[in-house]
């Protein structure tokens, strides 16, 4: 009986036959030896050894106790062969899910060899730990905000940003995404959004300039830009998007041109960019812009159900922007909820004549075309300017 018991049961013969296999032709190899030699010297044919290190057959503990004994290494060699092999599928399966590869395809790596699956997961490992790292980081920030609130942790926001947020690209890609998810949108920037008269801006030009990097294939901004202005569209169809801008940024955009430092845009450019948001307020009043004496430390959007992004208002500096995050992506309810309230108590305490959409589309026009402002502003002092953030 002892001869045609396996190592293990029935249900794992398959997968032992491919553990094992790898591991006899491995020792076997290290030797220099043949499959004959080895055949000669364990005194088990050729072809059963042929079909051991094939996987073709499942090998019985006094045969593998044989084969350890003429190859040099202990009865148990196999076992610990077996467990090793086992402990690197499942890290294997582990960090294939973490870099998003398809389940279907797993197969293929858990079918190589022991050493190749071993330096496979090494590799992984070293791919994906400081992704680790930062959702770890991320999570501790989150229990952060809900215990605390937005406002008591803008420290904390910031510096998690820099220290293990998106990179530009992962922020554009992560915009559109958020976008594309229905229900109402809030948005603090210090920008205005380039959506209404969009095709006068070269987001090529804006991007590089914002960030200091290339885009890889600058269809990528097209289709990210396009999924911004259509999402919107349909967001103004059911749903209410407003956002909060600072005063002194629209002032020194409209009479300036500076939608950046870096960036100035031409008169008629800024006149069309500022009239189409214009028409936009006074054509549907789910649109609606608050305007802040103050700018507010962070930005974010946020979109529905689809969790938000957060970034800092002030202007990235491109010399860094390679060892820096420029943004974080908030995706649970109760988190997003958090930036919800602390943007419901921003814009309730905006005066009524700085957040009703005909009131400001009068403030606009009159900045426009250099004449006093028709809403009765508030008076209150003037904010230093403020730095530009990631796009609005």
């Amino acid at each position: 009986m002892g001869g045609s018991h396996t190592v293990r049961g029935e249900a794992g013969d398959d997968d032992l036959r491919q553990q094992i296999g790898p591991a006899l032709r491995q020792l076997r190899q290290r030797r220099n030896w043949s499959l004959q030699e080895l055949a000669d010297r364990s005194g088990i044919s050729r072809s059963h050894l042929s079909r051991l290190e094939r996987g073709a057959c499942s090998p019985s503990f006094l045969l593998l106790a044989r084969v350890a004994l003429v190859l040099g290494v202990a009865p148990n060699y196999f076992d610990g062969f077996d467990r090793a092999s086992r402990e690197y599928d499942r890290d294997l399966r582990t960090y294939l899910a973490e870099v998003g590869i398809p389940q279907a395809t797993w197969e293929e790596f858990t079918a190589l060899g022991l050493e190749a699956r071993g330096a496979l997961r090494d590799a992984l490992r070293r791919l994906t730990e400081p992704r680790a790292h930062a959702v770890t980081q991320q999570r501790a920030l989150e229990q952060l905000i809900l215990d605390r609130g937005v406002a008591d942790t803008v420290p904390e926001i910031l510096a998690g940003i820099e220290e293990y947020g998106l990179s530009p690209l992962d922020f554009g890609r992560g915009r559109a995404q958020i976008e594309e998810f229905p229900g109402d949108r809030q948005v603090i920037g210090n920008r205005l959004a380039t959506v209404p008269g969009s095709n006068r801006f070269d987001q090529l030009q804006i991007f590089r300039v914002l960030f200091g990097v290339e885009v890889p294939d600058p269809n990528l901004l097209r289709v990210w830009n396009s999924t911004i202005s259509s999402s919107l569209e349909q967001t103004l169809a059911s749903h209410g998007s407003r956002t909060i801008l600072p005063i002194d940024a629209m002032e020194r955009y409209i009479t300036r041109g500076y939608w950046v430092s870096r960036l100035p845009f031409g008169p008629d450019v800024v006149r069309e960019h500022v009239e189409a948001t214009i028409a936009l307020l006074r054509g549907n009043d789910r649109y609606q812009i608050g305007l802040v004496r103050c700018a507010p430390p962070i930005g974010f959007i946020l979109k529905g159900e689809g969790g938000g992004m957060a970034f800092s208002m002030t202007e990235v500096n491109p010399e860094f922007v390679e060892t820096r995050g420029v943004a974080l992506r908030f995706y649970g309810s109760a988190v997003t909820n958090r930036f919800r309230e602390y943007f419901e108590t921003l814009w309730s305490a905006i005066p009524a004549q700085l957040r009703e959409p005909a009131a400001v589309a009068n403030w606009f026009e009159a900045r426009l075309h250099g004449t006093a402002a028709t809403c009765n502003e508030t008076a209150a002092p003037r904010a230093a300017p403020a730095s530009e953030p990631e796009p609005d």
